[in-house]
């Protein structure tokens, strides 16, 4: 159903909530992801989208294991980006909620969602993330160095920046602002962040909405996400007035950064979990190993590639 079928479908017969996944070689997590998100505990209509690009088995698990989950499956690899504009062109609930396919929600996930978006100004609110893979120290070090601003038991608190893997949208906030995310993976929802804000949107963190990631586990993949992810932060950062644009002038200060970011995720787990600020600590090594990747991906000459199509919600075909 495109959106101008939405417009005139009568309140009544629409979901509450739409929840979009965007996925891509998921087959390792697809069926904790999805089986999670249809054993939601609540009195709330939703509809589940899977927004799908992959090569591999996921969307045959989804069409013989799944039949409730509406598959969208598109034939070229699709950043996260693009694969949620697409769920939002298809979406029908006045709650947008995005989980992405490495993530197992909690069982009153989306009742928290809609529960906040009833109490509280704000067009976007997202939550907090669980170590979805603690028996790993490979998994812990990756948790660690991505969410350690968004452990369950940070406080809650109005923000700059949102986590696009555990977040409900009104879904007005898209067609009145005409606003969309972009490809530029994995920063995607900073700069859509970033976006709201610039549209005066307030952002909500409430860390009683959790989903456990499903971390990488292994040395060599985290070092490439690392790099990947400090690549996709410099283009961010060129392509809009975020903090930072220091790092983009002089990129050769990034080298002091592992230490930097070290100091301050220890300070913040020091405030908010002790049992993590001490298990961080003993990561210390592996931490300024994997930061390090991430600088010299910030820092690297090599030019960012886009997705090969680019989805936008108002040209999305049907």
């Amino acid at each position: 159903m495109n959106k101008e079928q939405n417009q005139h479908e009568p309140d009544n017969q629409r979901p509450a909530a739409s929840i979009i996944v965007p996925a891509y070689n998921s087959k390792r997590t697809i069926r904790q992801c999805l089986g999670s998100l249809l054993a939601q505990q609540t009195s709330h209509t939703y509809e589940v989208i899977l927004v799908d690009s992959s090569k591999d088995e996921t969307p045959q698990i989804v069409r013989d294991e799944f039949p409730h989950v509406r598959l969208i499956h598109l034939e070229q690899q699709t950043y996260p980006g693009s694969a949620r504009n697409f769920g939002i062109r298809h979406a029908r609930g006045r709650i947008l909620a995005f989980m992405d396919s490495d993530c197992v929600a909690d069982a009153d996930w989306l009742d928290r969602i809609m529960a906040a978006h009833d109490k509280l100004e704000a067009a976007a609110i997202f939550g907090a993330v669980k170590n979805g893979t603690p028996t790993s120290i490979i998994g812990t070090v990756c948790y660690l160095i991505e969410f350690n601003e968004f452990l369950p038991r940070s406080k809650p608190r109005y923000t700059d920046i949102l986590l696009g893997g555990n977040v409900g949208y009104k879904q007005d906030v898209f067609s009145q602002h005409n606003i969309f995310f972009t490809d530029i993976f994995p920063s995607e929802d900073t700069i859509f962040a970033w976006t709201l804000r610039q549209k005066h949107e307030k952002i909500y963190f409430d860390p009683s909405i959790l989903v456990a990631h499903l971390n990488r586990t292994s040395f060599s993949g985290l070092l490439r996400h690392q790099h990947t992810l400090g690549k996709a932060s410099a283009e961010a950062r060129r392509t809009t007035n975020l903090r930072g644009q220091i790092f983009v002038k002089y990129p050769w200060l990034c080298l002091g950064l592992p230490v930097v970011r070290w100091a301050r995720a220890a300070l913040r787990l020091m405030r908010t979990d002790l049992k993590y600020f001490l298990v961080f600590l003993a990561l210390t090594p592996l931490y300024l190993i994997a930061s390090s990747a991430w600088s010299f991906g910030f820092i690297s000459k090599g030019s960012f590639t886009p997705t090969r199509i680019q989805i936008e919600p108002s040209r999305a075909g049907t």
